[in-house]
């Protein structure tokens, strides 16, 4: 009995010490918002680095970042990262997402701690930026919020949410003229941007934009009637809760 009992402690005394030297492998480096860090691979590990960042409110975070695969850091490359919350719950659907310094990743987040985990390079960039957003959208289309003209809407759609989670805005137009709608963003997966005329009278053939990073822009075929007009945005029909983005709203 005595030998089983010494045989469980050393078992337990392992498995604590594997754990321990697991946690220690997996070096994580806290961040400091809109400042870049340079990590140097020194002792050539494989294991991945977590980066620590800290919101302190509800908005998106872009991250810049560039890679360096040889020891010479003769080759500089995109940084393939995946993004988790405090949980290290993956915050996309995708097994992985690529930014560079010239095309940033998106993801969009409320207070709080978040991990981007960046894979094995001899020499890592990287850099977050935190960005708040106050939000003013109606959840369903009653409640539409207006967008005056040459004026800019914010909003974000959150990791976690229900695929249903919808924002709604609305324009007015005052004449018969033609419009354009500047949709800009950056998400984990793209998100749509939809134009309905109130009036059932009124017909628009392609009322559809979308975005994954960048910008579109939806331009009336020729003048609409005056009249109000509802833009719904949301996630594309193949996204997962687990995608999340920013966006931006201009028309005039």
């Amino acid at each position: 009995m005595k030998k089983i009992r010494n045989i469980i402690v050393a078992i337990i005394i392992l498995t604590a010490f594997c754990g321990i030297s697991t946690m220690a492998a997996e070096k994580e480096i806290k961040l400091t918002n809109k400042k870049w860090y340079t990590y140097q691979n020194t002792d050539n590990s494989k294991d991945p680095v977590n980066f620590k960042i800290q919101v302190n409110g509800t908005g998106y975070v872009k991250i810049e970042g560039n890679g360096y695969s040889t020891p010479e850091m003769s080759y500089k490359s995109g940084l393939i990262v995946n993004y988790y919350n405090q949980n290290w719950k993956q915050m996309h659907s995708s097994s992985y997402r690529s930014v560079f310094d010239h095309q940033p990743g998106y993801f969009a987040v409320k207070k709080g701690t978040y991990y981007i985990q960046v894979p094995s390079y001899y020499k890592v960039d990287i850099r977050y930026t935190f960005v708040n957003v106050k939000e003013k959208s109606g959840s369903k289309k009653s409640k539409a919020v207006t967008i005056k003209k040459n004026k800019t809407a914010k909003g974000t759609l959150q990791f976690g949410e229900s695929l249903s989670k919808t924002d709604w805005y609305k324009i007015k137009l005052t004449k018969k003229q033609k419009v354009n709608i500047y949709f800009t963003g950056g998400a984990t997966y793209f998100l749509n941007l939809e134009i309905i005329p109130a009036s059932k009278k009124t017909m628009i053939i392609n009322n559809r934009t979308s975005i994954c990073i960048g910008t579109n822009v939806w331009k009336s075929a020729g003048k609409l009637p005056k009249g109000t007009y509802y833009i719904k945005v949301n996630r594309s029909t193949v996204s997962s809760k687990e995608d999340c983005g920013m966006y931006t709203v201009r028309w005039k």
